[in-house]
């Protein structure tokens, strides 16, 4: 028997900036809260589960130092989190 999450994650990181994959496995879309350090932005890229582009959905709160991500059903989103200049 295979056990898969229903969101599984990869990141990695550098000096700089922090990148991390999230893979959905459930039947519908997941969302969840980034919080930013200070001093960070960040940008997502989502794809479908055919590998399509997709609405990533909500954007960044600067203000707030957060936001949400959006991972489509069975697809994929890249979220970069990049130190400000």
């Amino acid at each position: 028997m295979l056990v898969q999450p229903q969101l599984s994650t990869v990141s990695v990181s550098g000096p700089g900036a922090e990148s991390t994959l999230y893979v959905s496995a459930a039947p519908a879309r997941i969302e969840r809260r980034l919080n930013l350090p200070a001093g960070f932005h960040w940008s997502q890229q989502a794809f479908d589960a055919s590998g399509r582009p997709v609405n990533a959905g909500p954007q960044q709160n600067a203000a707030a130092q957060s936001g949400r991500i959006s991972v489509a059903p069975g697809g994929f989103t890249w979220v970069s989190l990049v130190r400000n200049q």
